[in-house]
């Protein structure tokens, strides 16, 4: 994915400098980097967000601890936006990797899309000011999507590894708990079964040996 949105991005941006030279003022090379940037940073926000769509099943129990990752994110915005300076723009990035850690890919990639657009419309109206002195002449919205594209690849990177580490334990323990041939439980299974606080006391059980 990460090589698509570059490649992309970068044919994207010679295409909308050449042909923006004769309308703005600036030069092929300036042009070329700030196309390059806008491309790359919504490419990768957009892009996982789009493909990981899905019509929502059944929607599990909702717990107010579930709400810490989505909430330490916020207070991690606000933090940027209080703080300023150009390492406040890496402020949400663990929590994010926390979203990433507890949520599903879907989620974690939606979050990670409103919380990059959040902060490149935060630095385009100055809401968080990343200029510093630096030798080099490179314009801050240049580096602001450059940053927030980078940061926004870690969470997603993290949520599709515990995703699939997730989906493998759960193929471990289906072939540990079920007799494939009987269709019914092992003695591991059943144990685990009966352990599930879903039980209630007063719930009657047959057991057949």
């Amino acid at each position: 994915l990460f090589n698509y949105c570059l490649i992309a991005a970068l044919l994207c941006a010679i295409v909308g400098a050449i042909g923006s030279v004769s309308i703005d003022s600036l030069d092929f090379w300036p042009l070329l980097a700030d196309w390059f940037s806008e491309q790359f940073s919504t490419g990768v926000l957009i892009v996982p967000c789009m493909l990981t769509l899905a019509i929502p099943g059944v929607l599990p129990r909702f717990k107010a601890e579930q709400m810490m990752p989505a909430i330490a994110l916020i207070v991690s915005v606000i933090a940027s936006v209080v703080i300023g300076g150009a390492g406040s723009l890496a402020f949400p990035l663990p929590a994010l990797i926390w979203c990433a850690v507890r949520y599903t890919p879907q989620v974690t990639c939606l979050l990670t899309f409103v919380t990059g657009a959040v902060e490149i419309v935060l630095v385009a109206n100055s809401v968080i000011d990343i200029s510093v002195g630096s030798p080099f002449s490179i314009p801050e919205m240049f580096s602001a999507r450059l940053g927030i594209a980078t940061m926004a690849i870690c969470p997603i990177m993290v949520s599709f590894s515990v995703a699939a580490i997730n989906s493998l334990m759960k193929q471990v323990a289906l072939r540990a708990d079920f007799d494939f041939l009987t269709q019914v439980y092992s003695r591991s299974g059943l144990y685990e079964a009966l352990k599930s606080p879903s039980l209630k006391q007063t719930q009657h059980l047959t057991v057949m040996l």
